[in-house]
Formats: C-alpha cells, sequence, structure tokens
C-alpha cells in the first residue's frame, strides 16, 4: 500500500491502521514503529505520528478494529451521549 493510501486509509478511522490494513510485512511494520512514522497503540494497532489523540482513537485502538461504524457502537456501550 502506498503511504499516501495509508494515509487516507487512518485519517478515516480517527488516525489508525492496523498491521493487516496496512499491507506491511511485520518486519516493515516494526520499521515504521521504530522509525517514528507509526506509534502502536496495541498489538497490530498504531496511530499516525502527528495525529491528534482523542478518546475515540483510544477505544477504537483498544478494540483492534477501527472502523467508523464500531466507533459509534464502542461510544454507545461506554454511555456516552453525543
Amino acid at each position: 500500500m502506498r503511504l499516501t493510501d495509508l494515509d487516507q486509509r487512518a485519517t478515516s478511522q480517527h488516525g489508525l491502521i492496523t498491521l493487516t490494513q496496512s499491507g506491511l510485512s511485520r518486519a516493515g511494520w516494526y520499521r515504521a514503529v521504530r522509525s517514528g512514522r507509526f506509534e502502536q497503540t496495541h498489538p497490530g494497532v498504531a496511530r499516525l505520528a502527528g495525529t491528534p489523540r482523542t478518546y475515540r482513537q483510544r477505544i477504537a485502538a483498544a478494540d483492534g478494529a477501527p472502523a467508523p461504524n464500531l466507533l459509534d457502537i464502542a461510544a454507545d456501550s461506554c454511555g456516552w451521549v453525543r
């Protein structure tokens, strides 16, 4: 996956990307973490460097499947009111 595609994907998911979505090998994933391009939040889940940290991002990262509809479910299950 090209970096611009990766950025677009992560932007649509509150700055998060998974190892699977990135299309990188494990070695490539950890090179991106070591270089500072990714900040690993949980195993196989990272936020792009410079992405604002939000509560929704933290919930999605903990869930391990950042997707807009899952964020809504997670927020509702936590009793958040919009």
